[in-house]
């Protein structure tokens, strides 16, 4: 018996050891088998049918600066909180100044290189041959509520982030959370709120509705039981 019982010890310590890894929390685990925790990956160069957004890069450079002497290596320029950029324009002998504040926000890149083109060929260039991409992505969100960790989150450079991949990075729902009634407060253009009532476990059962968020969305995820409209 004694021998037995050495053998077999061990091998009840290496299971005990092995099975907590193989255990997730069960809510990261449903929310990362609906596609949440890397989100979909992206190249922002090839990416010129989003509208962009603050925090958002992009590079700029114009062809016919190399026909007058001068570099052409791409600026780059990031979407300020005001959503506009601010381009500066190269002179002759190094002289540079900056042209007012551009519009970018709510523009695809395509949209704003020919907005661009059109400002620059007004009053500065004869013809001028834009181009623009935009590099990286930028902005962040809030998650409030029942989730391990609520707080600021900045949205990835490369990739796009949808609500569950959020919710998951904030450490999942906690167990009083009420996962059929999440709120997303986003605030449009013509700087109105909307806000929406999100059933994420639905999204987790079928993989469908998921949505991708944008810069200055909050997610509340209130308790059951305590959910007001």
């Amino acid at each position: 018996m004694r021998k037995f019982a050495c053998s077999i010890l061990p091998l009840l310590f290496f299971l005990c050891e092995s099975f907590p890894q193989t255990i997730q929390n069960p809510t990261e685990n449903s929310l990362q088998q609906a596609g949440a925790v890397s989100g979909a990956a992206v190249n922002p160069s090839l990416n010129q049918d989003r509208a962009l957004i603050p925090g958002d890069q992009i590079s700029i450079s114009v062809l016919e600066d190399a026909n007058a002497g001068l570099p052409i290596t791409p600026i780059t320029l990031t979407v300020q909180s005001d959503g506009t950029i601010s381009l500066p324009i190269q002179g002759p002998k190094g002289y540079e100044y900056t042209l007012p504040p551009i519009k970018a926000q709510g523009l695809t890149p395509k949209e704003l290189q020919k907005k661009i083109k059109e400002i620059l060929e007004q009053e500065y260039y004869q013809v001028a041959t834009v181009s623009l991409n935009l590099i990286s992505f930028g902005g962040s969100i809030e998650i409030m509520g029942e989730v391990g960790s609520p707080g600021t989150y900045n949205l990835p450079p490369d990739r796009r982030l949808t609500l569950t991949a959020a919710i998951a990075r904030a450490g999942g729902f906690t167990q009083f959370a009420n996962q059929r009634k999440v709120e997303l407060r986003r605030k449009l253009p013509d700087g109105t709120i909307e806000k929406k009532i999100i059933d994420v476990k639905e999204i987790q059962k079928t993989g469908k509705g998921n949505i991708e968020l944008q810069h200055g969305d909050e997610i509340n995820v209130r308790a059951v039981g305590l959910f007001t409209n």
